[in-house]
């Protein structure tokens, strides 16, 4: 199993997506305000501001993160890929990433 950290691609929203409407839908605690296709939407838009790193096992999307200014707006994991270190891969490809800008 190949597992990869690289900057979003503009096809890579409709994953984050998907992701980030589960973990809304699945959250009780979590406010109900918006619909898959607008949640693919805020997605593309961060893609395409350049904040987004998504973290791949094989092939597919399995988890994003989203971080402007070396602030994390977004830290999201499939459920069925939490507890297995992909969080923990995104946020030290971004520590790496910030100390190469310094």
């Amino acid at each position: 199993m190949t597992i990869l950290v690289r900057p979003a691609l503009q096809g890579d929203a409709v994953h984050a997506g998907q992701i980030l409407d589960q973990f809304i839908q699945d959250t009780i605690w979590m406010p109900k305000l918006h619909k898959l296709a607008e949640t693919i939407e805020h997605c593309e838009t961060m893609i395409r501001r350049n904040w987004v790193s998504v973290v791949t096992v094989g092939q597919e999307v399995q988890g994003f993160l989203a971080k402007n200014n070396g602030y994390v707006h977004a830290l999201f994991v499939s459920e069925k890929m939490r507890g297995l270190g992909l969080g923990h891969r995104l946020l030290r490809g971004a520590q790496m990433e910030e100390h190469a800008l310094d």
